[in-house]
Order: structure tokens, then C-alpha cells, then sequence
């Protein structure tokens, strides 16, 4: 930029800046997610006020009609199994498939996603399998809407300096390490410095 009426010119280094994540909003009573989500954010060395934040994944919502479409039960392990080869839109989805929505956390702690809500109708399971691992400052929030079904919460979830938020009408079950015995499955749930949980139950 010019200064005064001399050529005198200041030279300035560009920089990165970045912005938080957008939302993805998903409404069908039978889905698959047969691939990766992307949801990552940069924080610029100049944004001082705060880190940018990751991106929003919603299933499901908690307004009426979108509610209309929730899925069945939801079922959360490491890995989800791929469809068939061959498999394409005039294709029928495996039976399993249609009741359940499987998320993979190998998917999910590769996003980058800041905040995932998941909204249900039916059971609602943690596989011991489940490693789940978001960037810090992360929200999940599980909600179960009818009344009789089930939550099992048998893996690890980690939120460092997040909120875990489970809400449902049925049985809650944490699964957890045997006294006296080994490793087996451990509902490791972490949220560091402004963390809360709600809804538990044994």
C-alpha cells in the first residue's frame, strides 16, 4: 500500500485464515454411509480469539416433520461393512442394513467433525469395538425417541474438554470394567475441563 506523498510502499506477508465447518443435515429412515466425510477446519496463525471449528453431521432432527424420518436403530462400532460390489441405486439394501444405521469410528475420528447429533427411533448400541476420538471441544449428542428401547454403551468414547449429551426413554446400560478382572469392554467416557453428561443410568 502507498504511505504519504513519497513511493514509500510496506510489504505484507500473506497469512491463512480460517472459518468454522458447515452442517450437514441427513433426514431418511434407511441410510448407509459407504464412505468418508470431510469436515476438517484450518485456525490462521492471526486468529487469536479463537480456533475455528469443525463441522456439524445431523441425523435426524428433533422438529416435526423432519422427525418423521428418523432411522431405526443406531449402531456405532469401528468399522462398517461395505456394501456389495455391484451395488447400485436400483439395488435392495441388505435387511440389516435397512434397520440399523452403522457409523464407523475410524470415519468419524477422521472427519474433523466439532459436533454430531443423532436422532433415533429405536436401540441405540456402542459396540465394544467402538474407539470413538473427536478433535477437542467436541459436542455428540445421542437422543433415543420411543419409549422401551435400549441404550448400551459398551466402548470408549473420548471428548477432550467436550460434552457427551444421551437422552432416551428406555433402558441405559454402561458397560464396565469387572473388578478383579481383565480388560473385557470399558465405557470410557472423557470430556475434560467444561464436560457434562446427562441422561446415564445403570
Amino acid at each position: 500500500s502507498k504511505l504519504g506523498t513519497r513511493n514509500e510502499f510496506r510489504f505484507e506477508k500473506g497469512y491463512s485464515q480460517g472459518a468454522n465447518g458447515g452442517l450437514l443435515e441427513v433426514h431418511a429412515p434407511a441410510q448407509v454411509w459407504d464412505g468418508k466425510i470431510i469436515a476438517g477446519v484450518l485456525t490462521g496463525e492471526r486468529e487469536i480469539s479463537g480456533p475455528a471449528v469443525g463441522g456439524t453431521f445431523k441425523f435426524g432432527s428433533t422438529s416435526i416433520p423432519d422427525s418423521n424420518f428418523h432411522a431405526d436403530n443406531l449402531l456405532i462400532q469401528k468399522e462398517a461393512a461395505t456394501l456389495p460390489d455391484g451395488f447400485s441405486m436400483s439395488s435392495a439394501l441388505p435387511a440389516d442394513r435397512k434397520s440399523t444405521l452403522v457409523l464407523s469410528t475410524d470415519m468419524l475420528n477422521e472427519s474433523g467433525l466439532g459436533k454430531l447429533d443423532l436422532n433415533v427411533n429405536g436401540n441405540i448400541t456402542f459396540a465394544s469395538s467402538t474407539d470413538l476420538e473427536l478433535a477437542p471441544g467436541s459436542t455428540v449428542t445421542v437422543i433415543g425417541y420411543q419409549p422401551g428401547k435400549s441404550v448400551v454403551i459398551d466402548g470408549s468414547i473420548r471428548l477432550p474438554g467436550g460434552t457427551f449429551n444421551l437422552s432416551a426413554q428406555g433402558a441405559t446400560t454402561i458397560e464396565a470394567l469387572p473388578r478383579g478382572g481383565r480388560r473385557r469392554s470399558t465405557a470410557l467416557i472423557r470430556a475434560r475441563s467444561s464436560a457434562r453428561s446427562k441422561g446415564f443410568g445403570r
